[in-house]
């Protein structure tokens, strides 16, 4: 039994009851019961457990819950108290879900839940259809969504907080409306603001992000941010999806270090369809600045004075993605590449060519990674795939220079090569690999835990 089957059979009853004939208040009380176990009992599995406590109102147009605690294997891990649903209840008759106000008085998340193994899902047709909204079986209005605190726990994003939330959704005839804004309570100057809208009729994107915070706020402060800068976020855009452009930016202490421009655009199909609703999008993204300010010095000479990303690619009506032109760049780092999907998922064609190298007097480039300084002096890389002209495959890769905790190796050499068999529902890559390694140091920990 499937969780999306499992959810949808809690609201179709849920919602069954609550159309129910009612006889009275005292009806209306007793109905707790039941919709309690049947909320317990349905969204609950062998790893989540889901207890409810003073439902009230279960058939009444003001439905209020005392708390619900979500608990695993580890114990309870969120906590709501004193929700609130005011709905009417007769917009369902209507094929709308009408709700004036959807509260609680607090969310705890006391850590993140315990995590467990997922089942594998059906992957979706590759054929594409025109971006839309779904077309739900009843429309959705919230007029006010708030939550008066929402108290983060210091395992959950590595530093303790508590939000204030508020907003409102409509999602009916086609058409997307939303507004969330997030406050912080516990200090100063920390908010956040969405603002989106898509109709399908007019195919009209409309997107407004606006994040700040104070110098030690939450995100910087959960990145690692050195110094815990204050921030400010910004993401703008208006426009149909065929001609669509939003500017992001990124700023600290006031100055702006990265941004640009993430642009849509409609094309002509690479079948030359007629059909107005075939229209491929193109899409591009040119962002760029200083990141150093956002990375540990040590990272400096990797980026420099300013890392690019230069992206453009287009989206056929059948679902075949193409990157014409990828590119990375930074001080320390040179990336280019191409790849090329077809409608069946199947890849045509790719190519990735990069060098990393220490410069401007850097004898060894520290390489952005976490955990324990992985430097190398210099690597390059170079792989190629085109089955549109023939079958071959090959991936060269130089390192010299690398060291980490656990190994030093002058040169390190990757050669690879052989033919892609397109056959079949799964295309497979047969050849073979030869590496070779020059002055390998293990250190003495790394001997040690070998033999150990």
């Amino acid at each position: 039994m499937t969780k999306a089957w499992r959810y949808g059979t809690a609201a179709a009853l849920a919602i069954g009851l609550s159309l129910a004939p009612q006889a009275g208040a005292q009806d209306d009380d007793d109905a707790g019961g039941p919709l309690v176990r049947l909320l317990e009992n349905t969204l609950s599995n062998d790893s989540r457990t889901i207890r409810v406590v003073g439902l009230e109102g279960a058939l009444s147009g003001q439905a209020t819950i005392e708390e619900i605690i979500v608990s695993d294997d580890d114990g309870p891990w969120l906590t709501l108290r004193g929700a609130v649903l005011d709905w009417n209840r007769l917009a369902l008759v209507r094929g709308r879900f009408s709700v004036n106000e959807l509260s609680a008085d607090q969310i705890e998340i006391a850590r993140r839940p315990t995590p467990v193994a997922t089942v594998e899902a059906d992957l979706p047709s590759p054929e594409a259809e025109p971006f839309a909204l779904p077309d739900l079986p009843v429309a959705i209005e919230i007029g006010q969504i708030s939550v008066g605190e929402l108290a983060l726990g210091e395992p959950v994003i590595g530093t303790a907080a508590r939000l204030g939330v508020n907003g409102r959704l409509a999602l009916a005839d086609g058409t997307l409306d939303t507004l969330l804004s997030v406050a912080r309570l516990d200090r100063a100057g920390d908010a956040m603001t969405l603002q989106a809208g898509f109709a399908n009729d007019t195919r009209q994107i409309d997107l407004d992000v606006t994040l700040t915070e104070a110098a030690g706020g939450l995100l910087a402060t959960a990145a690692q941010i050195p110094d815990a800068p204050a921030l400010a976020f910004t993401a703008r855009g208006n426009g149909p999806v065929e001609d669509f452009a939003a500017d992001i930016g990124l700023a600290t202490n006031g100055i702006r270090r990265f941004g640009g421009t993430v642009a849509l655009k409609g094309q002509q199909p690479a079948d030359d369809s007629s059909d107005a609703d075939a229209q491929a999008i193109g899409f591009s993204a040119m962002l760029g600045g200083d990141l150093r300010p956002l990375m540990n010095v040590e990272f400096h000479p990797f980026f420099g004075t300013d890392t690019s990303l230069d992206v453009t690619g287009s989206r056929q009506p059948d679902g075949a993605l193409a990157i014409d032109r990828f590119v990375v760049a930074s001080q320390g780092l040179a990336l280019t590449g191409e790849l090329a999907i077809g409608a069946s998922g199947v890849p045509e064609r790719a190519m990735l060519m990069g060098r990393l190298e220490a410069r401007d007097g850097v004898d060894r480039l520290v390489l952005p990674v976490s955990g324990a300084a992985t430097t190398i002096r210099s690597a390059v890389i170079d792989g190629r795939l085109d089955a549109a002209q023939s079958d071959d495959w090959n991936l060269v890769m130089t390192v010299d220079g690398f060291a980490n905790e656990a190994a030093t190796i002058d040169t390190l050499s990757l050669r690879a090569d052989g033919l892609i068999d397109m056959e079949g529902d799964t295309p497979s890559l047969d050849g073979e690999l030869i590496a070779s390694l020059r002055g390998l140091t293990l250190t003495d920990e790394t001997v040690s835990a070998a033999v150990g």
